[in-house]
């Protein structure tokens, strides 16, 4: 069966040089984290994000000193080794400081978790150019499901946010920017499902929509399956938040992701 008239999606993969990420299976030291970046590519991703810093509910956060520790032998020896036609890289941060030096060793995007309006980090993303993903979280991680967004109030709060962000990302001269909703980012699992229902009136703010649903806690509420046993789980939601409008998911399972999308007769090519 293909889906008739589908548009294009593009399949970021998730890496994370972290040792707390939520999955103990995306956590990966430099050497480890070239090879799996490289292997995400020819499995056809067209980003890659770079965490090195975990934002699950609870995770500490991160000087940007000790967050750049983690970086700074990584990148340049990605930069040197993957093909920047094929596959463009992201760096998950919201530290200005590190994003302006991720910038300078190749990185193409900052996918920005913070969810607040922090014109110094969107200087960077302008000044240099770069491609941009603003995420809705309630911040900081250790208390952002302590008083979660509900179901009846999640889509009015997500929309007043991304209007307003929106708004300073034109006003700034940003360029190329994605709208994500933030799944998991301080919402109950009904207003996770939520969201993804009504994904189409955030196209009406912006029309690149980018969501990250691969193995979070709503799979296993649905599925009722921990982490490790999520994949077909990640993979359905994925179509589902497609279908809904989607135009970039963020996933741990590139390879898995594109053959499974591309069954339903959707364009995952790169470029």
């Amino acid at each position: 069966m293909k889906i008739k008239n589908s548009k294009k999606i593009e399949i970021m993969g998730v890496v994370n040089l972290t040792p707390d990420s939520f999955w103990s299976e995306s956590r990966y030291n430099n050497d480890k984290a070239v090879e799996k970046c490289l292997s995400m590519s020819s499995d056809g991703a067209a980003w890659i994000d770079i965490g090195a810093e975990s934002t699950r509910p609870n995770s500490r956060q991160l000087t940007h000193e000790e967050e750049w520790q983690r970086l700074k032998d990584f990148i340049p020896k990605l930069e040197k080794k993957i093909d920047k036609k094929k596959t463009k890289i992201s760096i998950d941060t919201y530290h200005p400081e590190n994003a302006l030096k991720a910038s300078d060793f190749g990185a193409d995007m900052i996918n920005d978790p913070l969810g607040i309006f922090d014109k110094k980090i969107i200087s960077v993303v302008s000044e240099k150019k770069l491609s941009y993903i603003a995420n809705h979280s309630l911040w900081p991680p250790r208390t952002m499901q302590k008083k979660p967004l509900k179901k009846n109030e999640v889509l009015e709060i997500l929309k007043k946010f991304f209007l307003q962000k929106v708004n300073l990302l034109k006003e700034m001269k940003v360029e190329n920017y994605y709208i994500d909703p933030g799944i998991g980012f301080g919402k109950t699992q009904n207003s996770n499902a939520e969201i993804i229902n009504n994904l189409e009136d955030f196209k009406k703010i912006n029309k690149k929509i980018a969501i990250g649903v691969s193995r979070k806690s709503l799979i296993g509420e649905i599925a009722n399956k921990n982490v490790e046993e999520r994949l077909e789980g990640s993979l359905f939601v994925g179509l589902w938040a497609f279908l809904n409008g989607a135009s970039l998911l963020r996933v741990h399972d590139v390879k898995e992701t594109v053959s499974f999308m591309e069954s339903w007769g959707i364009d995952c090519s790169i470029n």
